[in-house]
């Protein structure tokens, strides 16, 4: 599971910032949504990128979004 090996966990409180789609990829774990680190990441980096120190980001997450996630990428309008 993806807790198990790493990813992005978002706590309850914070997971209310994300999208109703953003939160349909994630797996539920206790309370907190992870995010699988290989690409799930990118949908948390996506619409949050004020969470993460590299400025360019949002434009990576959306590329990687864009092949690995095509019905979020479609719901998003990308």
């Amino acid at each position: 599971m993806t807790a198990g090996h790493g990813g992005i966990e978002v706590t309850v409180s914070a997971a209310r910032l994300l999208s109703r789609e953003a939160k349909k990829e994630a797996l539920q774990w206790g309370r907190s949504l992870w995010f699988e680190e290989d690409v799930d990441w990118a949908i948390v980096a996506y619409e949050k990128p004020e969470w993460f120190s590299r400025p360019d980001i949002q434009e990576v997450a959306e590329r990687t979004v864009k092949q690995w996630h095509k019905e979020y990428a479609a719901a998003k309008g990308l």
